[in-house]
């Protein structure tokens, strides 16, 4: 069905070209990759390509940004799926870091054993590379102080998944912890 992506994935992409933009003028200890992927939801094709074809090693976290611009009832709630595996726990408490320290009002549930494996983390988590995905409050999780049940997107994978349904302060707000816990991540040198 014919679906124009805004929420999945164009919140993605977009802070993928504003990290691009961003980043570029600062100095790292790290390398810092940013990486499109496509086929995710053909099985994972490009996330499972480039795990087979590209060396993992010394990666230290990752984020993969999946949907997070719907958030109909204000709670500014969303989800960062960590799976069991340390790194990606760590990456999220520097996510959840970077927010509080921006005031950002954004709450949150952290899944570890209920982490969905319906992304592009997946193809990391299966080479023991702690990426989080970050995601929008897709599930029903229950957690203290967490998300209030599902605030399920009416509009995904729909023609409907337009701009004009993006939560855009929320989607915003998202997408500057991303790409400040990116850079903390890499560590600046200036």
């Amino acid at each position: 069905e014919y679906a124009p992506g805004a929420n999945d994935n164009g919140t993605g992409v977009a802070t993928l070209l504003e990290s691009v933009r961003l980043l570029n003028d600062y100095g790292f200890a790290r390398t810092i990759r940013i990486i499109f992927f496509t086929g995710e939801e053909s099985g994972l094709v490009g996330s499972r390509a480039y795990v087979k074809d590209h060396a993992l090693q010394g990666i230290i976290g990752g984020l993969n940004l999946d949907m997070f611009g719907y958030d109909s009832n204000g709670d500014r709630c969303l989800e960062l799926h960590t799976g069991t595996l340390p790194v990606a726990s760590s990456t999220a408490a520097v996510f959840i870091d970077a927010a509080q320290e921006k005031n950002l009002a954004l709450t949150f549930d952290v899944l570890t054993t209920n982490a969905t494996d319906r992304s592009d983390h997946a193809s990391f988590w299966q080479k023991d590379v702690g990426v989080v995905t970050v995601i929008e409050n897709f599930f029903d999780n229950n957690q203290p102080g967490g998300c209030i049940g599902v605030d399920g997107n009416p509009y995904y994978h729909r023609p409907s998944d337009t701009f004009d349904h993006i939560t855009q302060s929320y989607a915003f707000d998202i997408a500057r912890t991303a790409i400040l816990t990116t850079a903390r991540l890499a560590e600046p040198i200036h």
